[in-house]
């Protein structure tokens, strides 16, 4: 009996060891962010027409959407990646049939191409078929979901689609949520609950072939690796953390990854009345500082297109929109 015994306790910890090797993850403290690049944009401007400033981009496969949330007239604007070339606009503004007000919350279907968003003169989820957006003038948008009180909890941020049962995301309105959605149902699960970073101001990375996530702090250097209940798995302290923020200092403003896994965050570290983003912070999939990318304007947000393995970004200034090629550097 105390064989047996003995052998399932071997069994159990090297169960229990090889499961944490499989996270490859340990708190730890980073050391100084010096490996620092500069890079300038190549810019895609003059493929574009005149779009307002801090427009936001995102990639779906080969097509850069960019969300002009400034605009009276149409909202989003379509660019071929593939054949460099601007598609069209299209998401009318307005409160009419087939027209959206202050919206936002931008994520997207990849395998149907269709992007969805939040109406919130509405305060309903609302689908976009993209192709037939750009040739359908009669075009009108499905509504997905109504936002009934019982399920809004906040604005949806940071959205990766799954499938209509799933949509991981970060909630913000009175507090910021870790959030799982249920599209076809209208429900809500908040997720980790008993940690204090899931309801902390951060921004999210969705990693599905190690099933967790990255939350970059929006108040803190720190990076947290979560699973997909939202438990804490590991912290990595940056450089500039610190246990005390008196309100002054943003650290990441957004972050993406690219098909390696390693991850892009928008960097600024400093007092946010005084100073802009500049920087971008490439990390592994572990949180281990690879370089700094540094530019001379006001970084807006960023995305990935993989088959180049380009990072695009939106800025303050000239150009307004470009990308670097990653492979450069």
């Amino acid at each position: 009996m105390r064989i047996v015994f003995s052998s399932l306790c071997v069994f159990l910890l090297l169960l229990f060891s090889c499961e944490q090797r499989s996270k490859g993850l340990t708190d730890k403290h980073a050391g100084a962010r010096n490996n620092v690049v500069n890079v300038e944009l190549i810019g895609i401007d003059d493929r574009l027409p005149a779009l307002h400033s801090l427009s936001s981009i995102y990639v779906l496969g080969d097509t850069l959407i960019i969300h002009d949330s400034k605009s009276v007239d149409n909202l989003i604007y379509a660019y071929s990646l593939k054949e460099q070339k601007g598609l069209g606009w299209f998401g009318k503004f307005g409160s009419g049939p087939g027209e959206v007000n202050n919206f936002g919350g931008l994520f997207f279907d990849p395998f149907r191409g269709i992007l969805y968003g939040t109406d919130y003169g509405r305060q309903k989820v609302v689908g976009y078929d993209i192709r037939r957006a750009l040739v359908e003038s009669d075009y009108v948008p499905e509504s997905k979901m109504t936002l009934d009180p019982p399920t809004r909890p906040g604005i949806i941020f940071n959205g990766y689609y799954v499938n209509d049962s799933t949509l991981y995301c970060r909630l913000a309105f009175m507090n910021n949520n870790l959030a799982k959605y249920d599209l076809q149902h209208g429900r809500v699960t908040i997720l980790g609950e008993d940690n204090p970073v899931c309801s902390s101001q951060f921004r999210l990375v969705y990693f599905p072939e190690k099933q967790r996530f990255v939350a970059l702090g929006v108040n803190s250097d720190r990076i947290d690796f979560l699973d997909l209940e939202g438990n804490q798995l590991a912290t990595v302290f940056g450089p500039d953390y610190t246990e005390y923020n008196d309100g002054t200092h943003k650290y990441f403003a957004c972050g993406i990854r690219d098909k390696q896994g390693n991850i892009y965050g928008v960097y600024l570290g400093k007092d946010f009345s005084k100073n802009v983003p500049q920087d971008i912070i490439v990390m592994n999939s572990e949180g281990d500082y690879i370089k700094t990318f540094h530019f001379d304007g006001h970084i807006w947000n960023i995305a990935y297109h993989e088959p180049t393995n380009r990072l695009y970004v939106s800025t303050d200034g000239e150009p307004q929109f470009g990308y670097i090629n990653l492979d450069d550097y």
